[in-house]
């Protein structure tokens, strides 16, 4: 076994350990202990979730990042598809949608609708996806494109186009219903025409809903990740030529951006205008995979991006000398606090670790370009 196969099993192992964590604290088993913790109060309540190993970060987006990997080949991710299934099993995607549904409930919902169009399993996943769905078409400023994180916020941030527009399009795909896709095309096509810096071509972390003044620093590293994430996975629900040639365009014209942006060492930095930043392995981690996913449709030599080849594998290589023995992968920033307010501790997180295992999974698909072979399939 290589060094690279290594890293990979050992990547999928930690994800296994790290994701059942989060699954356990948003599913309905930990309810009652969360009940118990939550009576304390604010401040004891901190202490008593750190001492019972809640994860510190918001549950539910990553949890999504971490069931990305279904994007792989399907016959060849049959574990990792049982895996996320146990993962769903405890949390009730319906009740979700009845209470508070904020925007990164989203990555759940498409993992969903992968696990019942692409793996078979009949769980009624697509009826539950499709109450969120609704629920999200029911909020103010949707058809305008104008969804902000929460109902009761107004900014629209740049999370949104990864964690709701690709489970929108597919949804939209699965019920042949065209107002979940043109929901999540006008949230694309908003954000990119009112968080856009004139200054720079880089977008905002987000925008007012009201005054569309744009907010946040232009460039922050994850943002931008998020950005080619949801164009990417969006696209790759859409057939209609037409349609997609305008979300090949964007995605052709951010990736010439960030080829001169590259850092040497293969990673991009946190700050994606100033180059002289520490690097940041969870904005590699969502840019390779995003652009692992434009190589992975039609292959190396046909893909309309394959001069951005270089590109991926001087990120793989940086992730992989990222990936520590146990597996997890480090040199990532933490949990942005807020708009402007971006963690600068860096290390192991599962914002870093679930993109990057998505890729090794793509990988099995189109082991060319990442030079793994579909045997890895076969341990994963």
């Amino acid at each position: 076994m290589t060094n690279m196969h290594r890293r990979a099993f050992a990547r999928w192992n930690a994800l296994q350990a790290l994701g059942n964590r989060y699954s356990w604290w948003l599913g309905k088993r930990s309810a009652p202990l969360r009940v118990i913790i939550d009576s304390t109060g604010w401040r004891l309540s901190r202490v008593a979730y750190q001492l019972a190993g809640r994860p510190k970060a918001t549950l539910s987006w990553p949890l999504g990042l971490s069931y990305l990997l279904l994007n792989g080949e399907p016959t060849k991710l049959t574990a990792q598809a049982r895996w996320v299934d146990h993962g769903l099993s405890q949390i009730s995607l319906a009740d979700q949608a009845q209470s508070r549904l904020h925007i990164d409930m989203g990555g759940l919902g498409y993992a969903a609708l992968a696990l019942e169009s692409g793996y078979g399993f009949q769980r009624g996943y697509l009826e539950q996806a499709r109450s969120m769905g609704e629920r999200y078409l029911s909020r103010t400023g949707a058809g305008a494109g104008l969804i902000t994180y929460a109902e009761h916020r107004s900014e629209v941030l740049v999370d949104t186009l990864a964690m709701l527009c690709p489970f929108l399009a597919r949804l939209s795909r699965l019920t042949d219903d065209s107002r979940y896709l043109e929901t999540a095309l006008a949230q694309l096509n908003s954000f990119m025409r009112f968080a856009e810096n004139a200054e720079t071509g880089w977008v905002t972390h987000g925008f007012d809903a009201k005054t569309l003044t744009p907010l946040g620093p232009p460039g922050w590293g994850r943002g931008i990740g998020w950005q080619l994430l949801g164009l990417t996975d969006t696209l790759m629900e859409i057939d209609d030529p037409t349609m997609r040639e305008p979300l090949e365009r964007a995605c052709k014209a951010l990736l010439i951006k960030l080829a001169n942006v590259q850092l040497a060492n293969g990673h991009w930095p946190w700050q994606l205008t100033d180059t002289t930043q520490q690097s940041d392995s969870s904005v590699t981690a969502l840019l390779c995979y995003g652009l692992g996913r434009l190589l992975s449709q039609e292959g190396d030599a046909s893909s309309p991006f394959v001069e951005f080849l270089p590109l991926l594998k001087r990120g793989r290589t940086a992730l992989d000398s990222s990936t520590t023995e146990t597996g997890l992968v480090d040199d990532s920033s933490g949990e942005a606090a807020g708009v402007g307010s971006y963690s600068r501790q860096f290390g192991c997180h599962l914002w870093s670790l679930a993109p990057t295992v998505a890729l090794d999974a793509i990988s099995l698909t189109t082991s060319a370009h990442m030079e793994i072979p579909g045997t890895l399939s076969a341990r994963l």
